[in-house]
This record gives structure tokens, sequence and C-alpha cells, in this order.
């Protein structure tokens, strides 16, 4: 009897332990779901952006309009250009101001009022406005370039204080006066330097004279002036594009006896310089 009693109250013992224990732990997995729960409810929580208030629209004024319209003809007119030519360009029509044009050659770039200097001083007007442009000429005639150098006065251009040049070297007298090609290089080179000597900004635009009909040496002499012009980072203006071959006898129609343009000549040039200056917008030279 005594023994079953002890067995009872261990029996009894026991199960209160173990209940206990499984209640404990039930506790403790209903705490920690209510804080795992807790937890989520902070990561999922959704956030809500604010869309910032659209600025309002300003609308553009007339002069705002006009002077886009301006610039984008400017950038059209100006295509063809190096792109330090066309932000003179830009720039001084923005700003008010004229750029100097000094145009330098031989007789075939003469002030002369049919010439193609004065034709594309037309041309020019016409696109861009008679202000923005001031084409000054000096023409040396029938010189060499030996009796340039020996004269210095290439030196005149500087005195014009040019933004820009249109250099047409004297190939057609130096032709005649057998001078070679090595020496005509060295004196370009050095009537160049004289004028980025004394302006370093100044755009220097290179081209040929006109083409000779029927000539043996000259197309190859021109050949090598474009080459040196290529070679030392100068803008070489191929003008002869615009002219009948040199070998074609239409190129007669265009030359006088003496192998300088006529009127018709001088027309067919200033129309290659107008449409390379302004894109071709304006149509032929008048």
């Amino acid at each position: 009897m005594k023994n079953l009693l002890c067995g009872a109250i261990v029996t009894v013992s026991a199960g209160v332990i173990i209940a206990g224990n499984i209640h404990w732990n039930q506790k403790i997995s209903a705490h920690a779901g209510q804080i795992v729960k807790r937890d989520t409810s902070v990561i999922v929580q959704e956030v809500v952006e604010v869309e910032p208030e659209p600025e309002p629209i300003k609308e553009k004024t007339p002069q705002q309009t006009e002077q886009e319209k301006k610039e984008q003809e400017l950038a059209e007119y100006t295509r063809n250009l190096p792109p330090e030519l066309q932000n003179k360009i830009i720039n001084a029509s923005q700003n008010g101001k004229t750029l100097t044009i000094a145009i330098y050659g031989s007789e075939s770039s003469s002030n002369e009022k049919g010439a193609w200097p004065n034709l594309l001083k037309q041309q020019l007007a016409k696109t861009y406005g008679e202000k923005l442009f001031n084409i000054k000429v000096l023409s040396e005639g029938d010189k060499t370039t030996v009796d340039v150098i020996r004269s210095n006065s290439y030196e005149k251009v500087n005195e014009l204080k040019p933004d820009v040049i249109i250099f047409e070297p004297f190939m057609i007298s130096d032709n005649s006066g057998k001078i070679s090609m090595k020496n005509r290089i060295g004196y370009l080179q050095k009537i160049l330097s004289s004028w980025k000597k004394e302006n370093e900004q100044v755009t220097v635009l290179l081209q040929p004279s006109n083409p000779i009909y029927s000539a043996t040496y000259f197309p190859t002499q021109v050949e090598e002036i474009k080459n040196f012009a290529k070679k030392n980072n100068i803008t070489y203006i191929d003008h002869w594009e615009n002219w009948p071959d040199e070998k074609n006898n239409k190129l007669k129609q265009y030359l006088t006896p003496s192998n300088q343009p006529n009127p018709s000549g001088h027309k067919l040039w200033a129309e290659h310089l107008g449409e390379y200056f302004g894109a071709g917008t304006e149509g032929q030279v008048p």
C-alpha cells in the first residue's frame, strides 16, 4: 500500500512537470510569433511617394522666338565652314559686330565691279545682311610670289586687321615665271606665318587660282598646294569643282586669251564661294 502511494505521487509529479514544460514552450512560441509578426509589419510597410508639382511652363517672348529662329538660320548657312569660322560668324551676329574679310591674291582676285570678290560681297549681303561682313580686296596684279616676298607687300594684309583671309596664291604668274614648287611652298609658309604671328586668331582660307585650258604642269602644281593645305591643317576651298575640266573646250568660255577669268568665269568662281559661305541657301550670284 505504501509503495503504491509513492508510485502515484511520482506519477502525478512527473505529469505536472511535463504539463508545465509544454505550457512554457507554447508561451515562448507565441511570444516569438508576436515579435516576428511585429518586425514583418515594419518591413512590408508601404511607402507612399508624393509627386512634385510640375513647374509652370514659361512662355517664350517674341524676342526669344526671333532669336532662336535667327540662330537656326545661321547654323544652316554656315554648316560648310570650319567650326572656328562658324563660331566667329554666329558670335558676331549675336553681338552686333562686323567681321573683316581680306581677299588677297593675284589679278584674278581684283576689286573690279564684275570680279568674283565683289560678286561674293553681294552674295554674302543677301544671305547675312549688309552689316555682318566688311570685305576688303588687295590684289598684287601679275606679280610673282618672289616679287611679293622681296617687297614684303603681303604684310599689307596685317594692316587691315582681318578676322578672315581668303588667299589666292600667285600661281599663274609663278607658273609663267617658272618658279619651283619647293620655293613657292617655302614662300607660302613665310606669308602665312607673318599673318598668324600678327593675329593667332585669324582664319585663313586657301584657294587656287582659276584653271588654265589644256595646261600640262599647272594642275599638278595646284594639287601640291592642296596637299600643303591639308598637311598644315589649313582650310582649302576647291572652287575648281565648279569649272569645266581643264581638258574640256568649254573652259575657254570662262577665260580671257591671257588665262584670266572673264565675266562668266568670275561669276562661276563667285557662285562656288557663295554656296560655300551660305550653304547654297540663296541660289545664284546676281
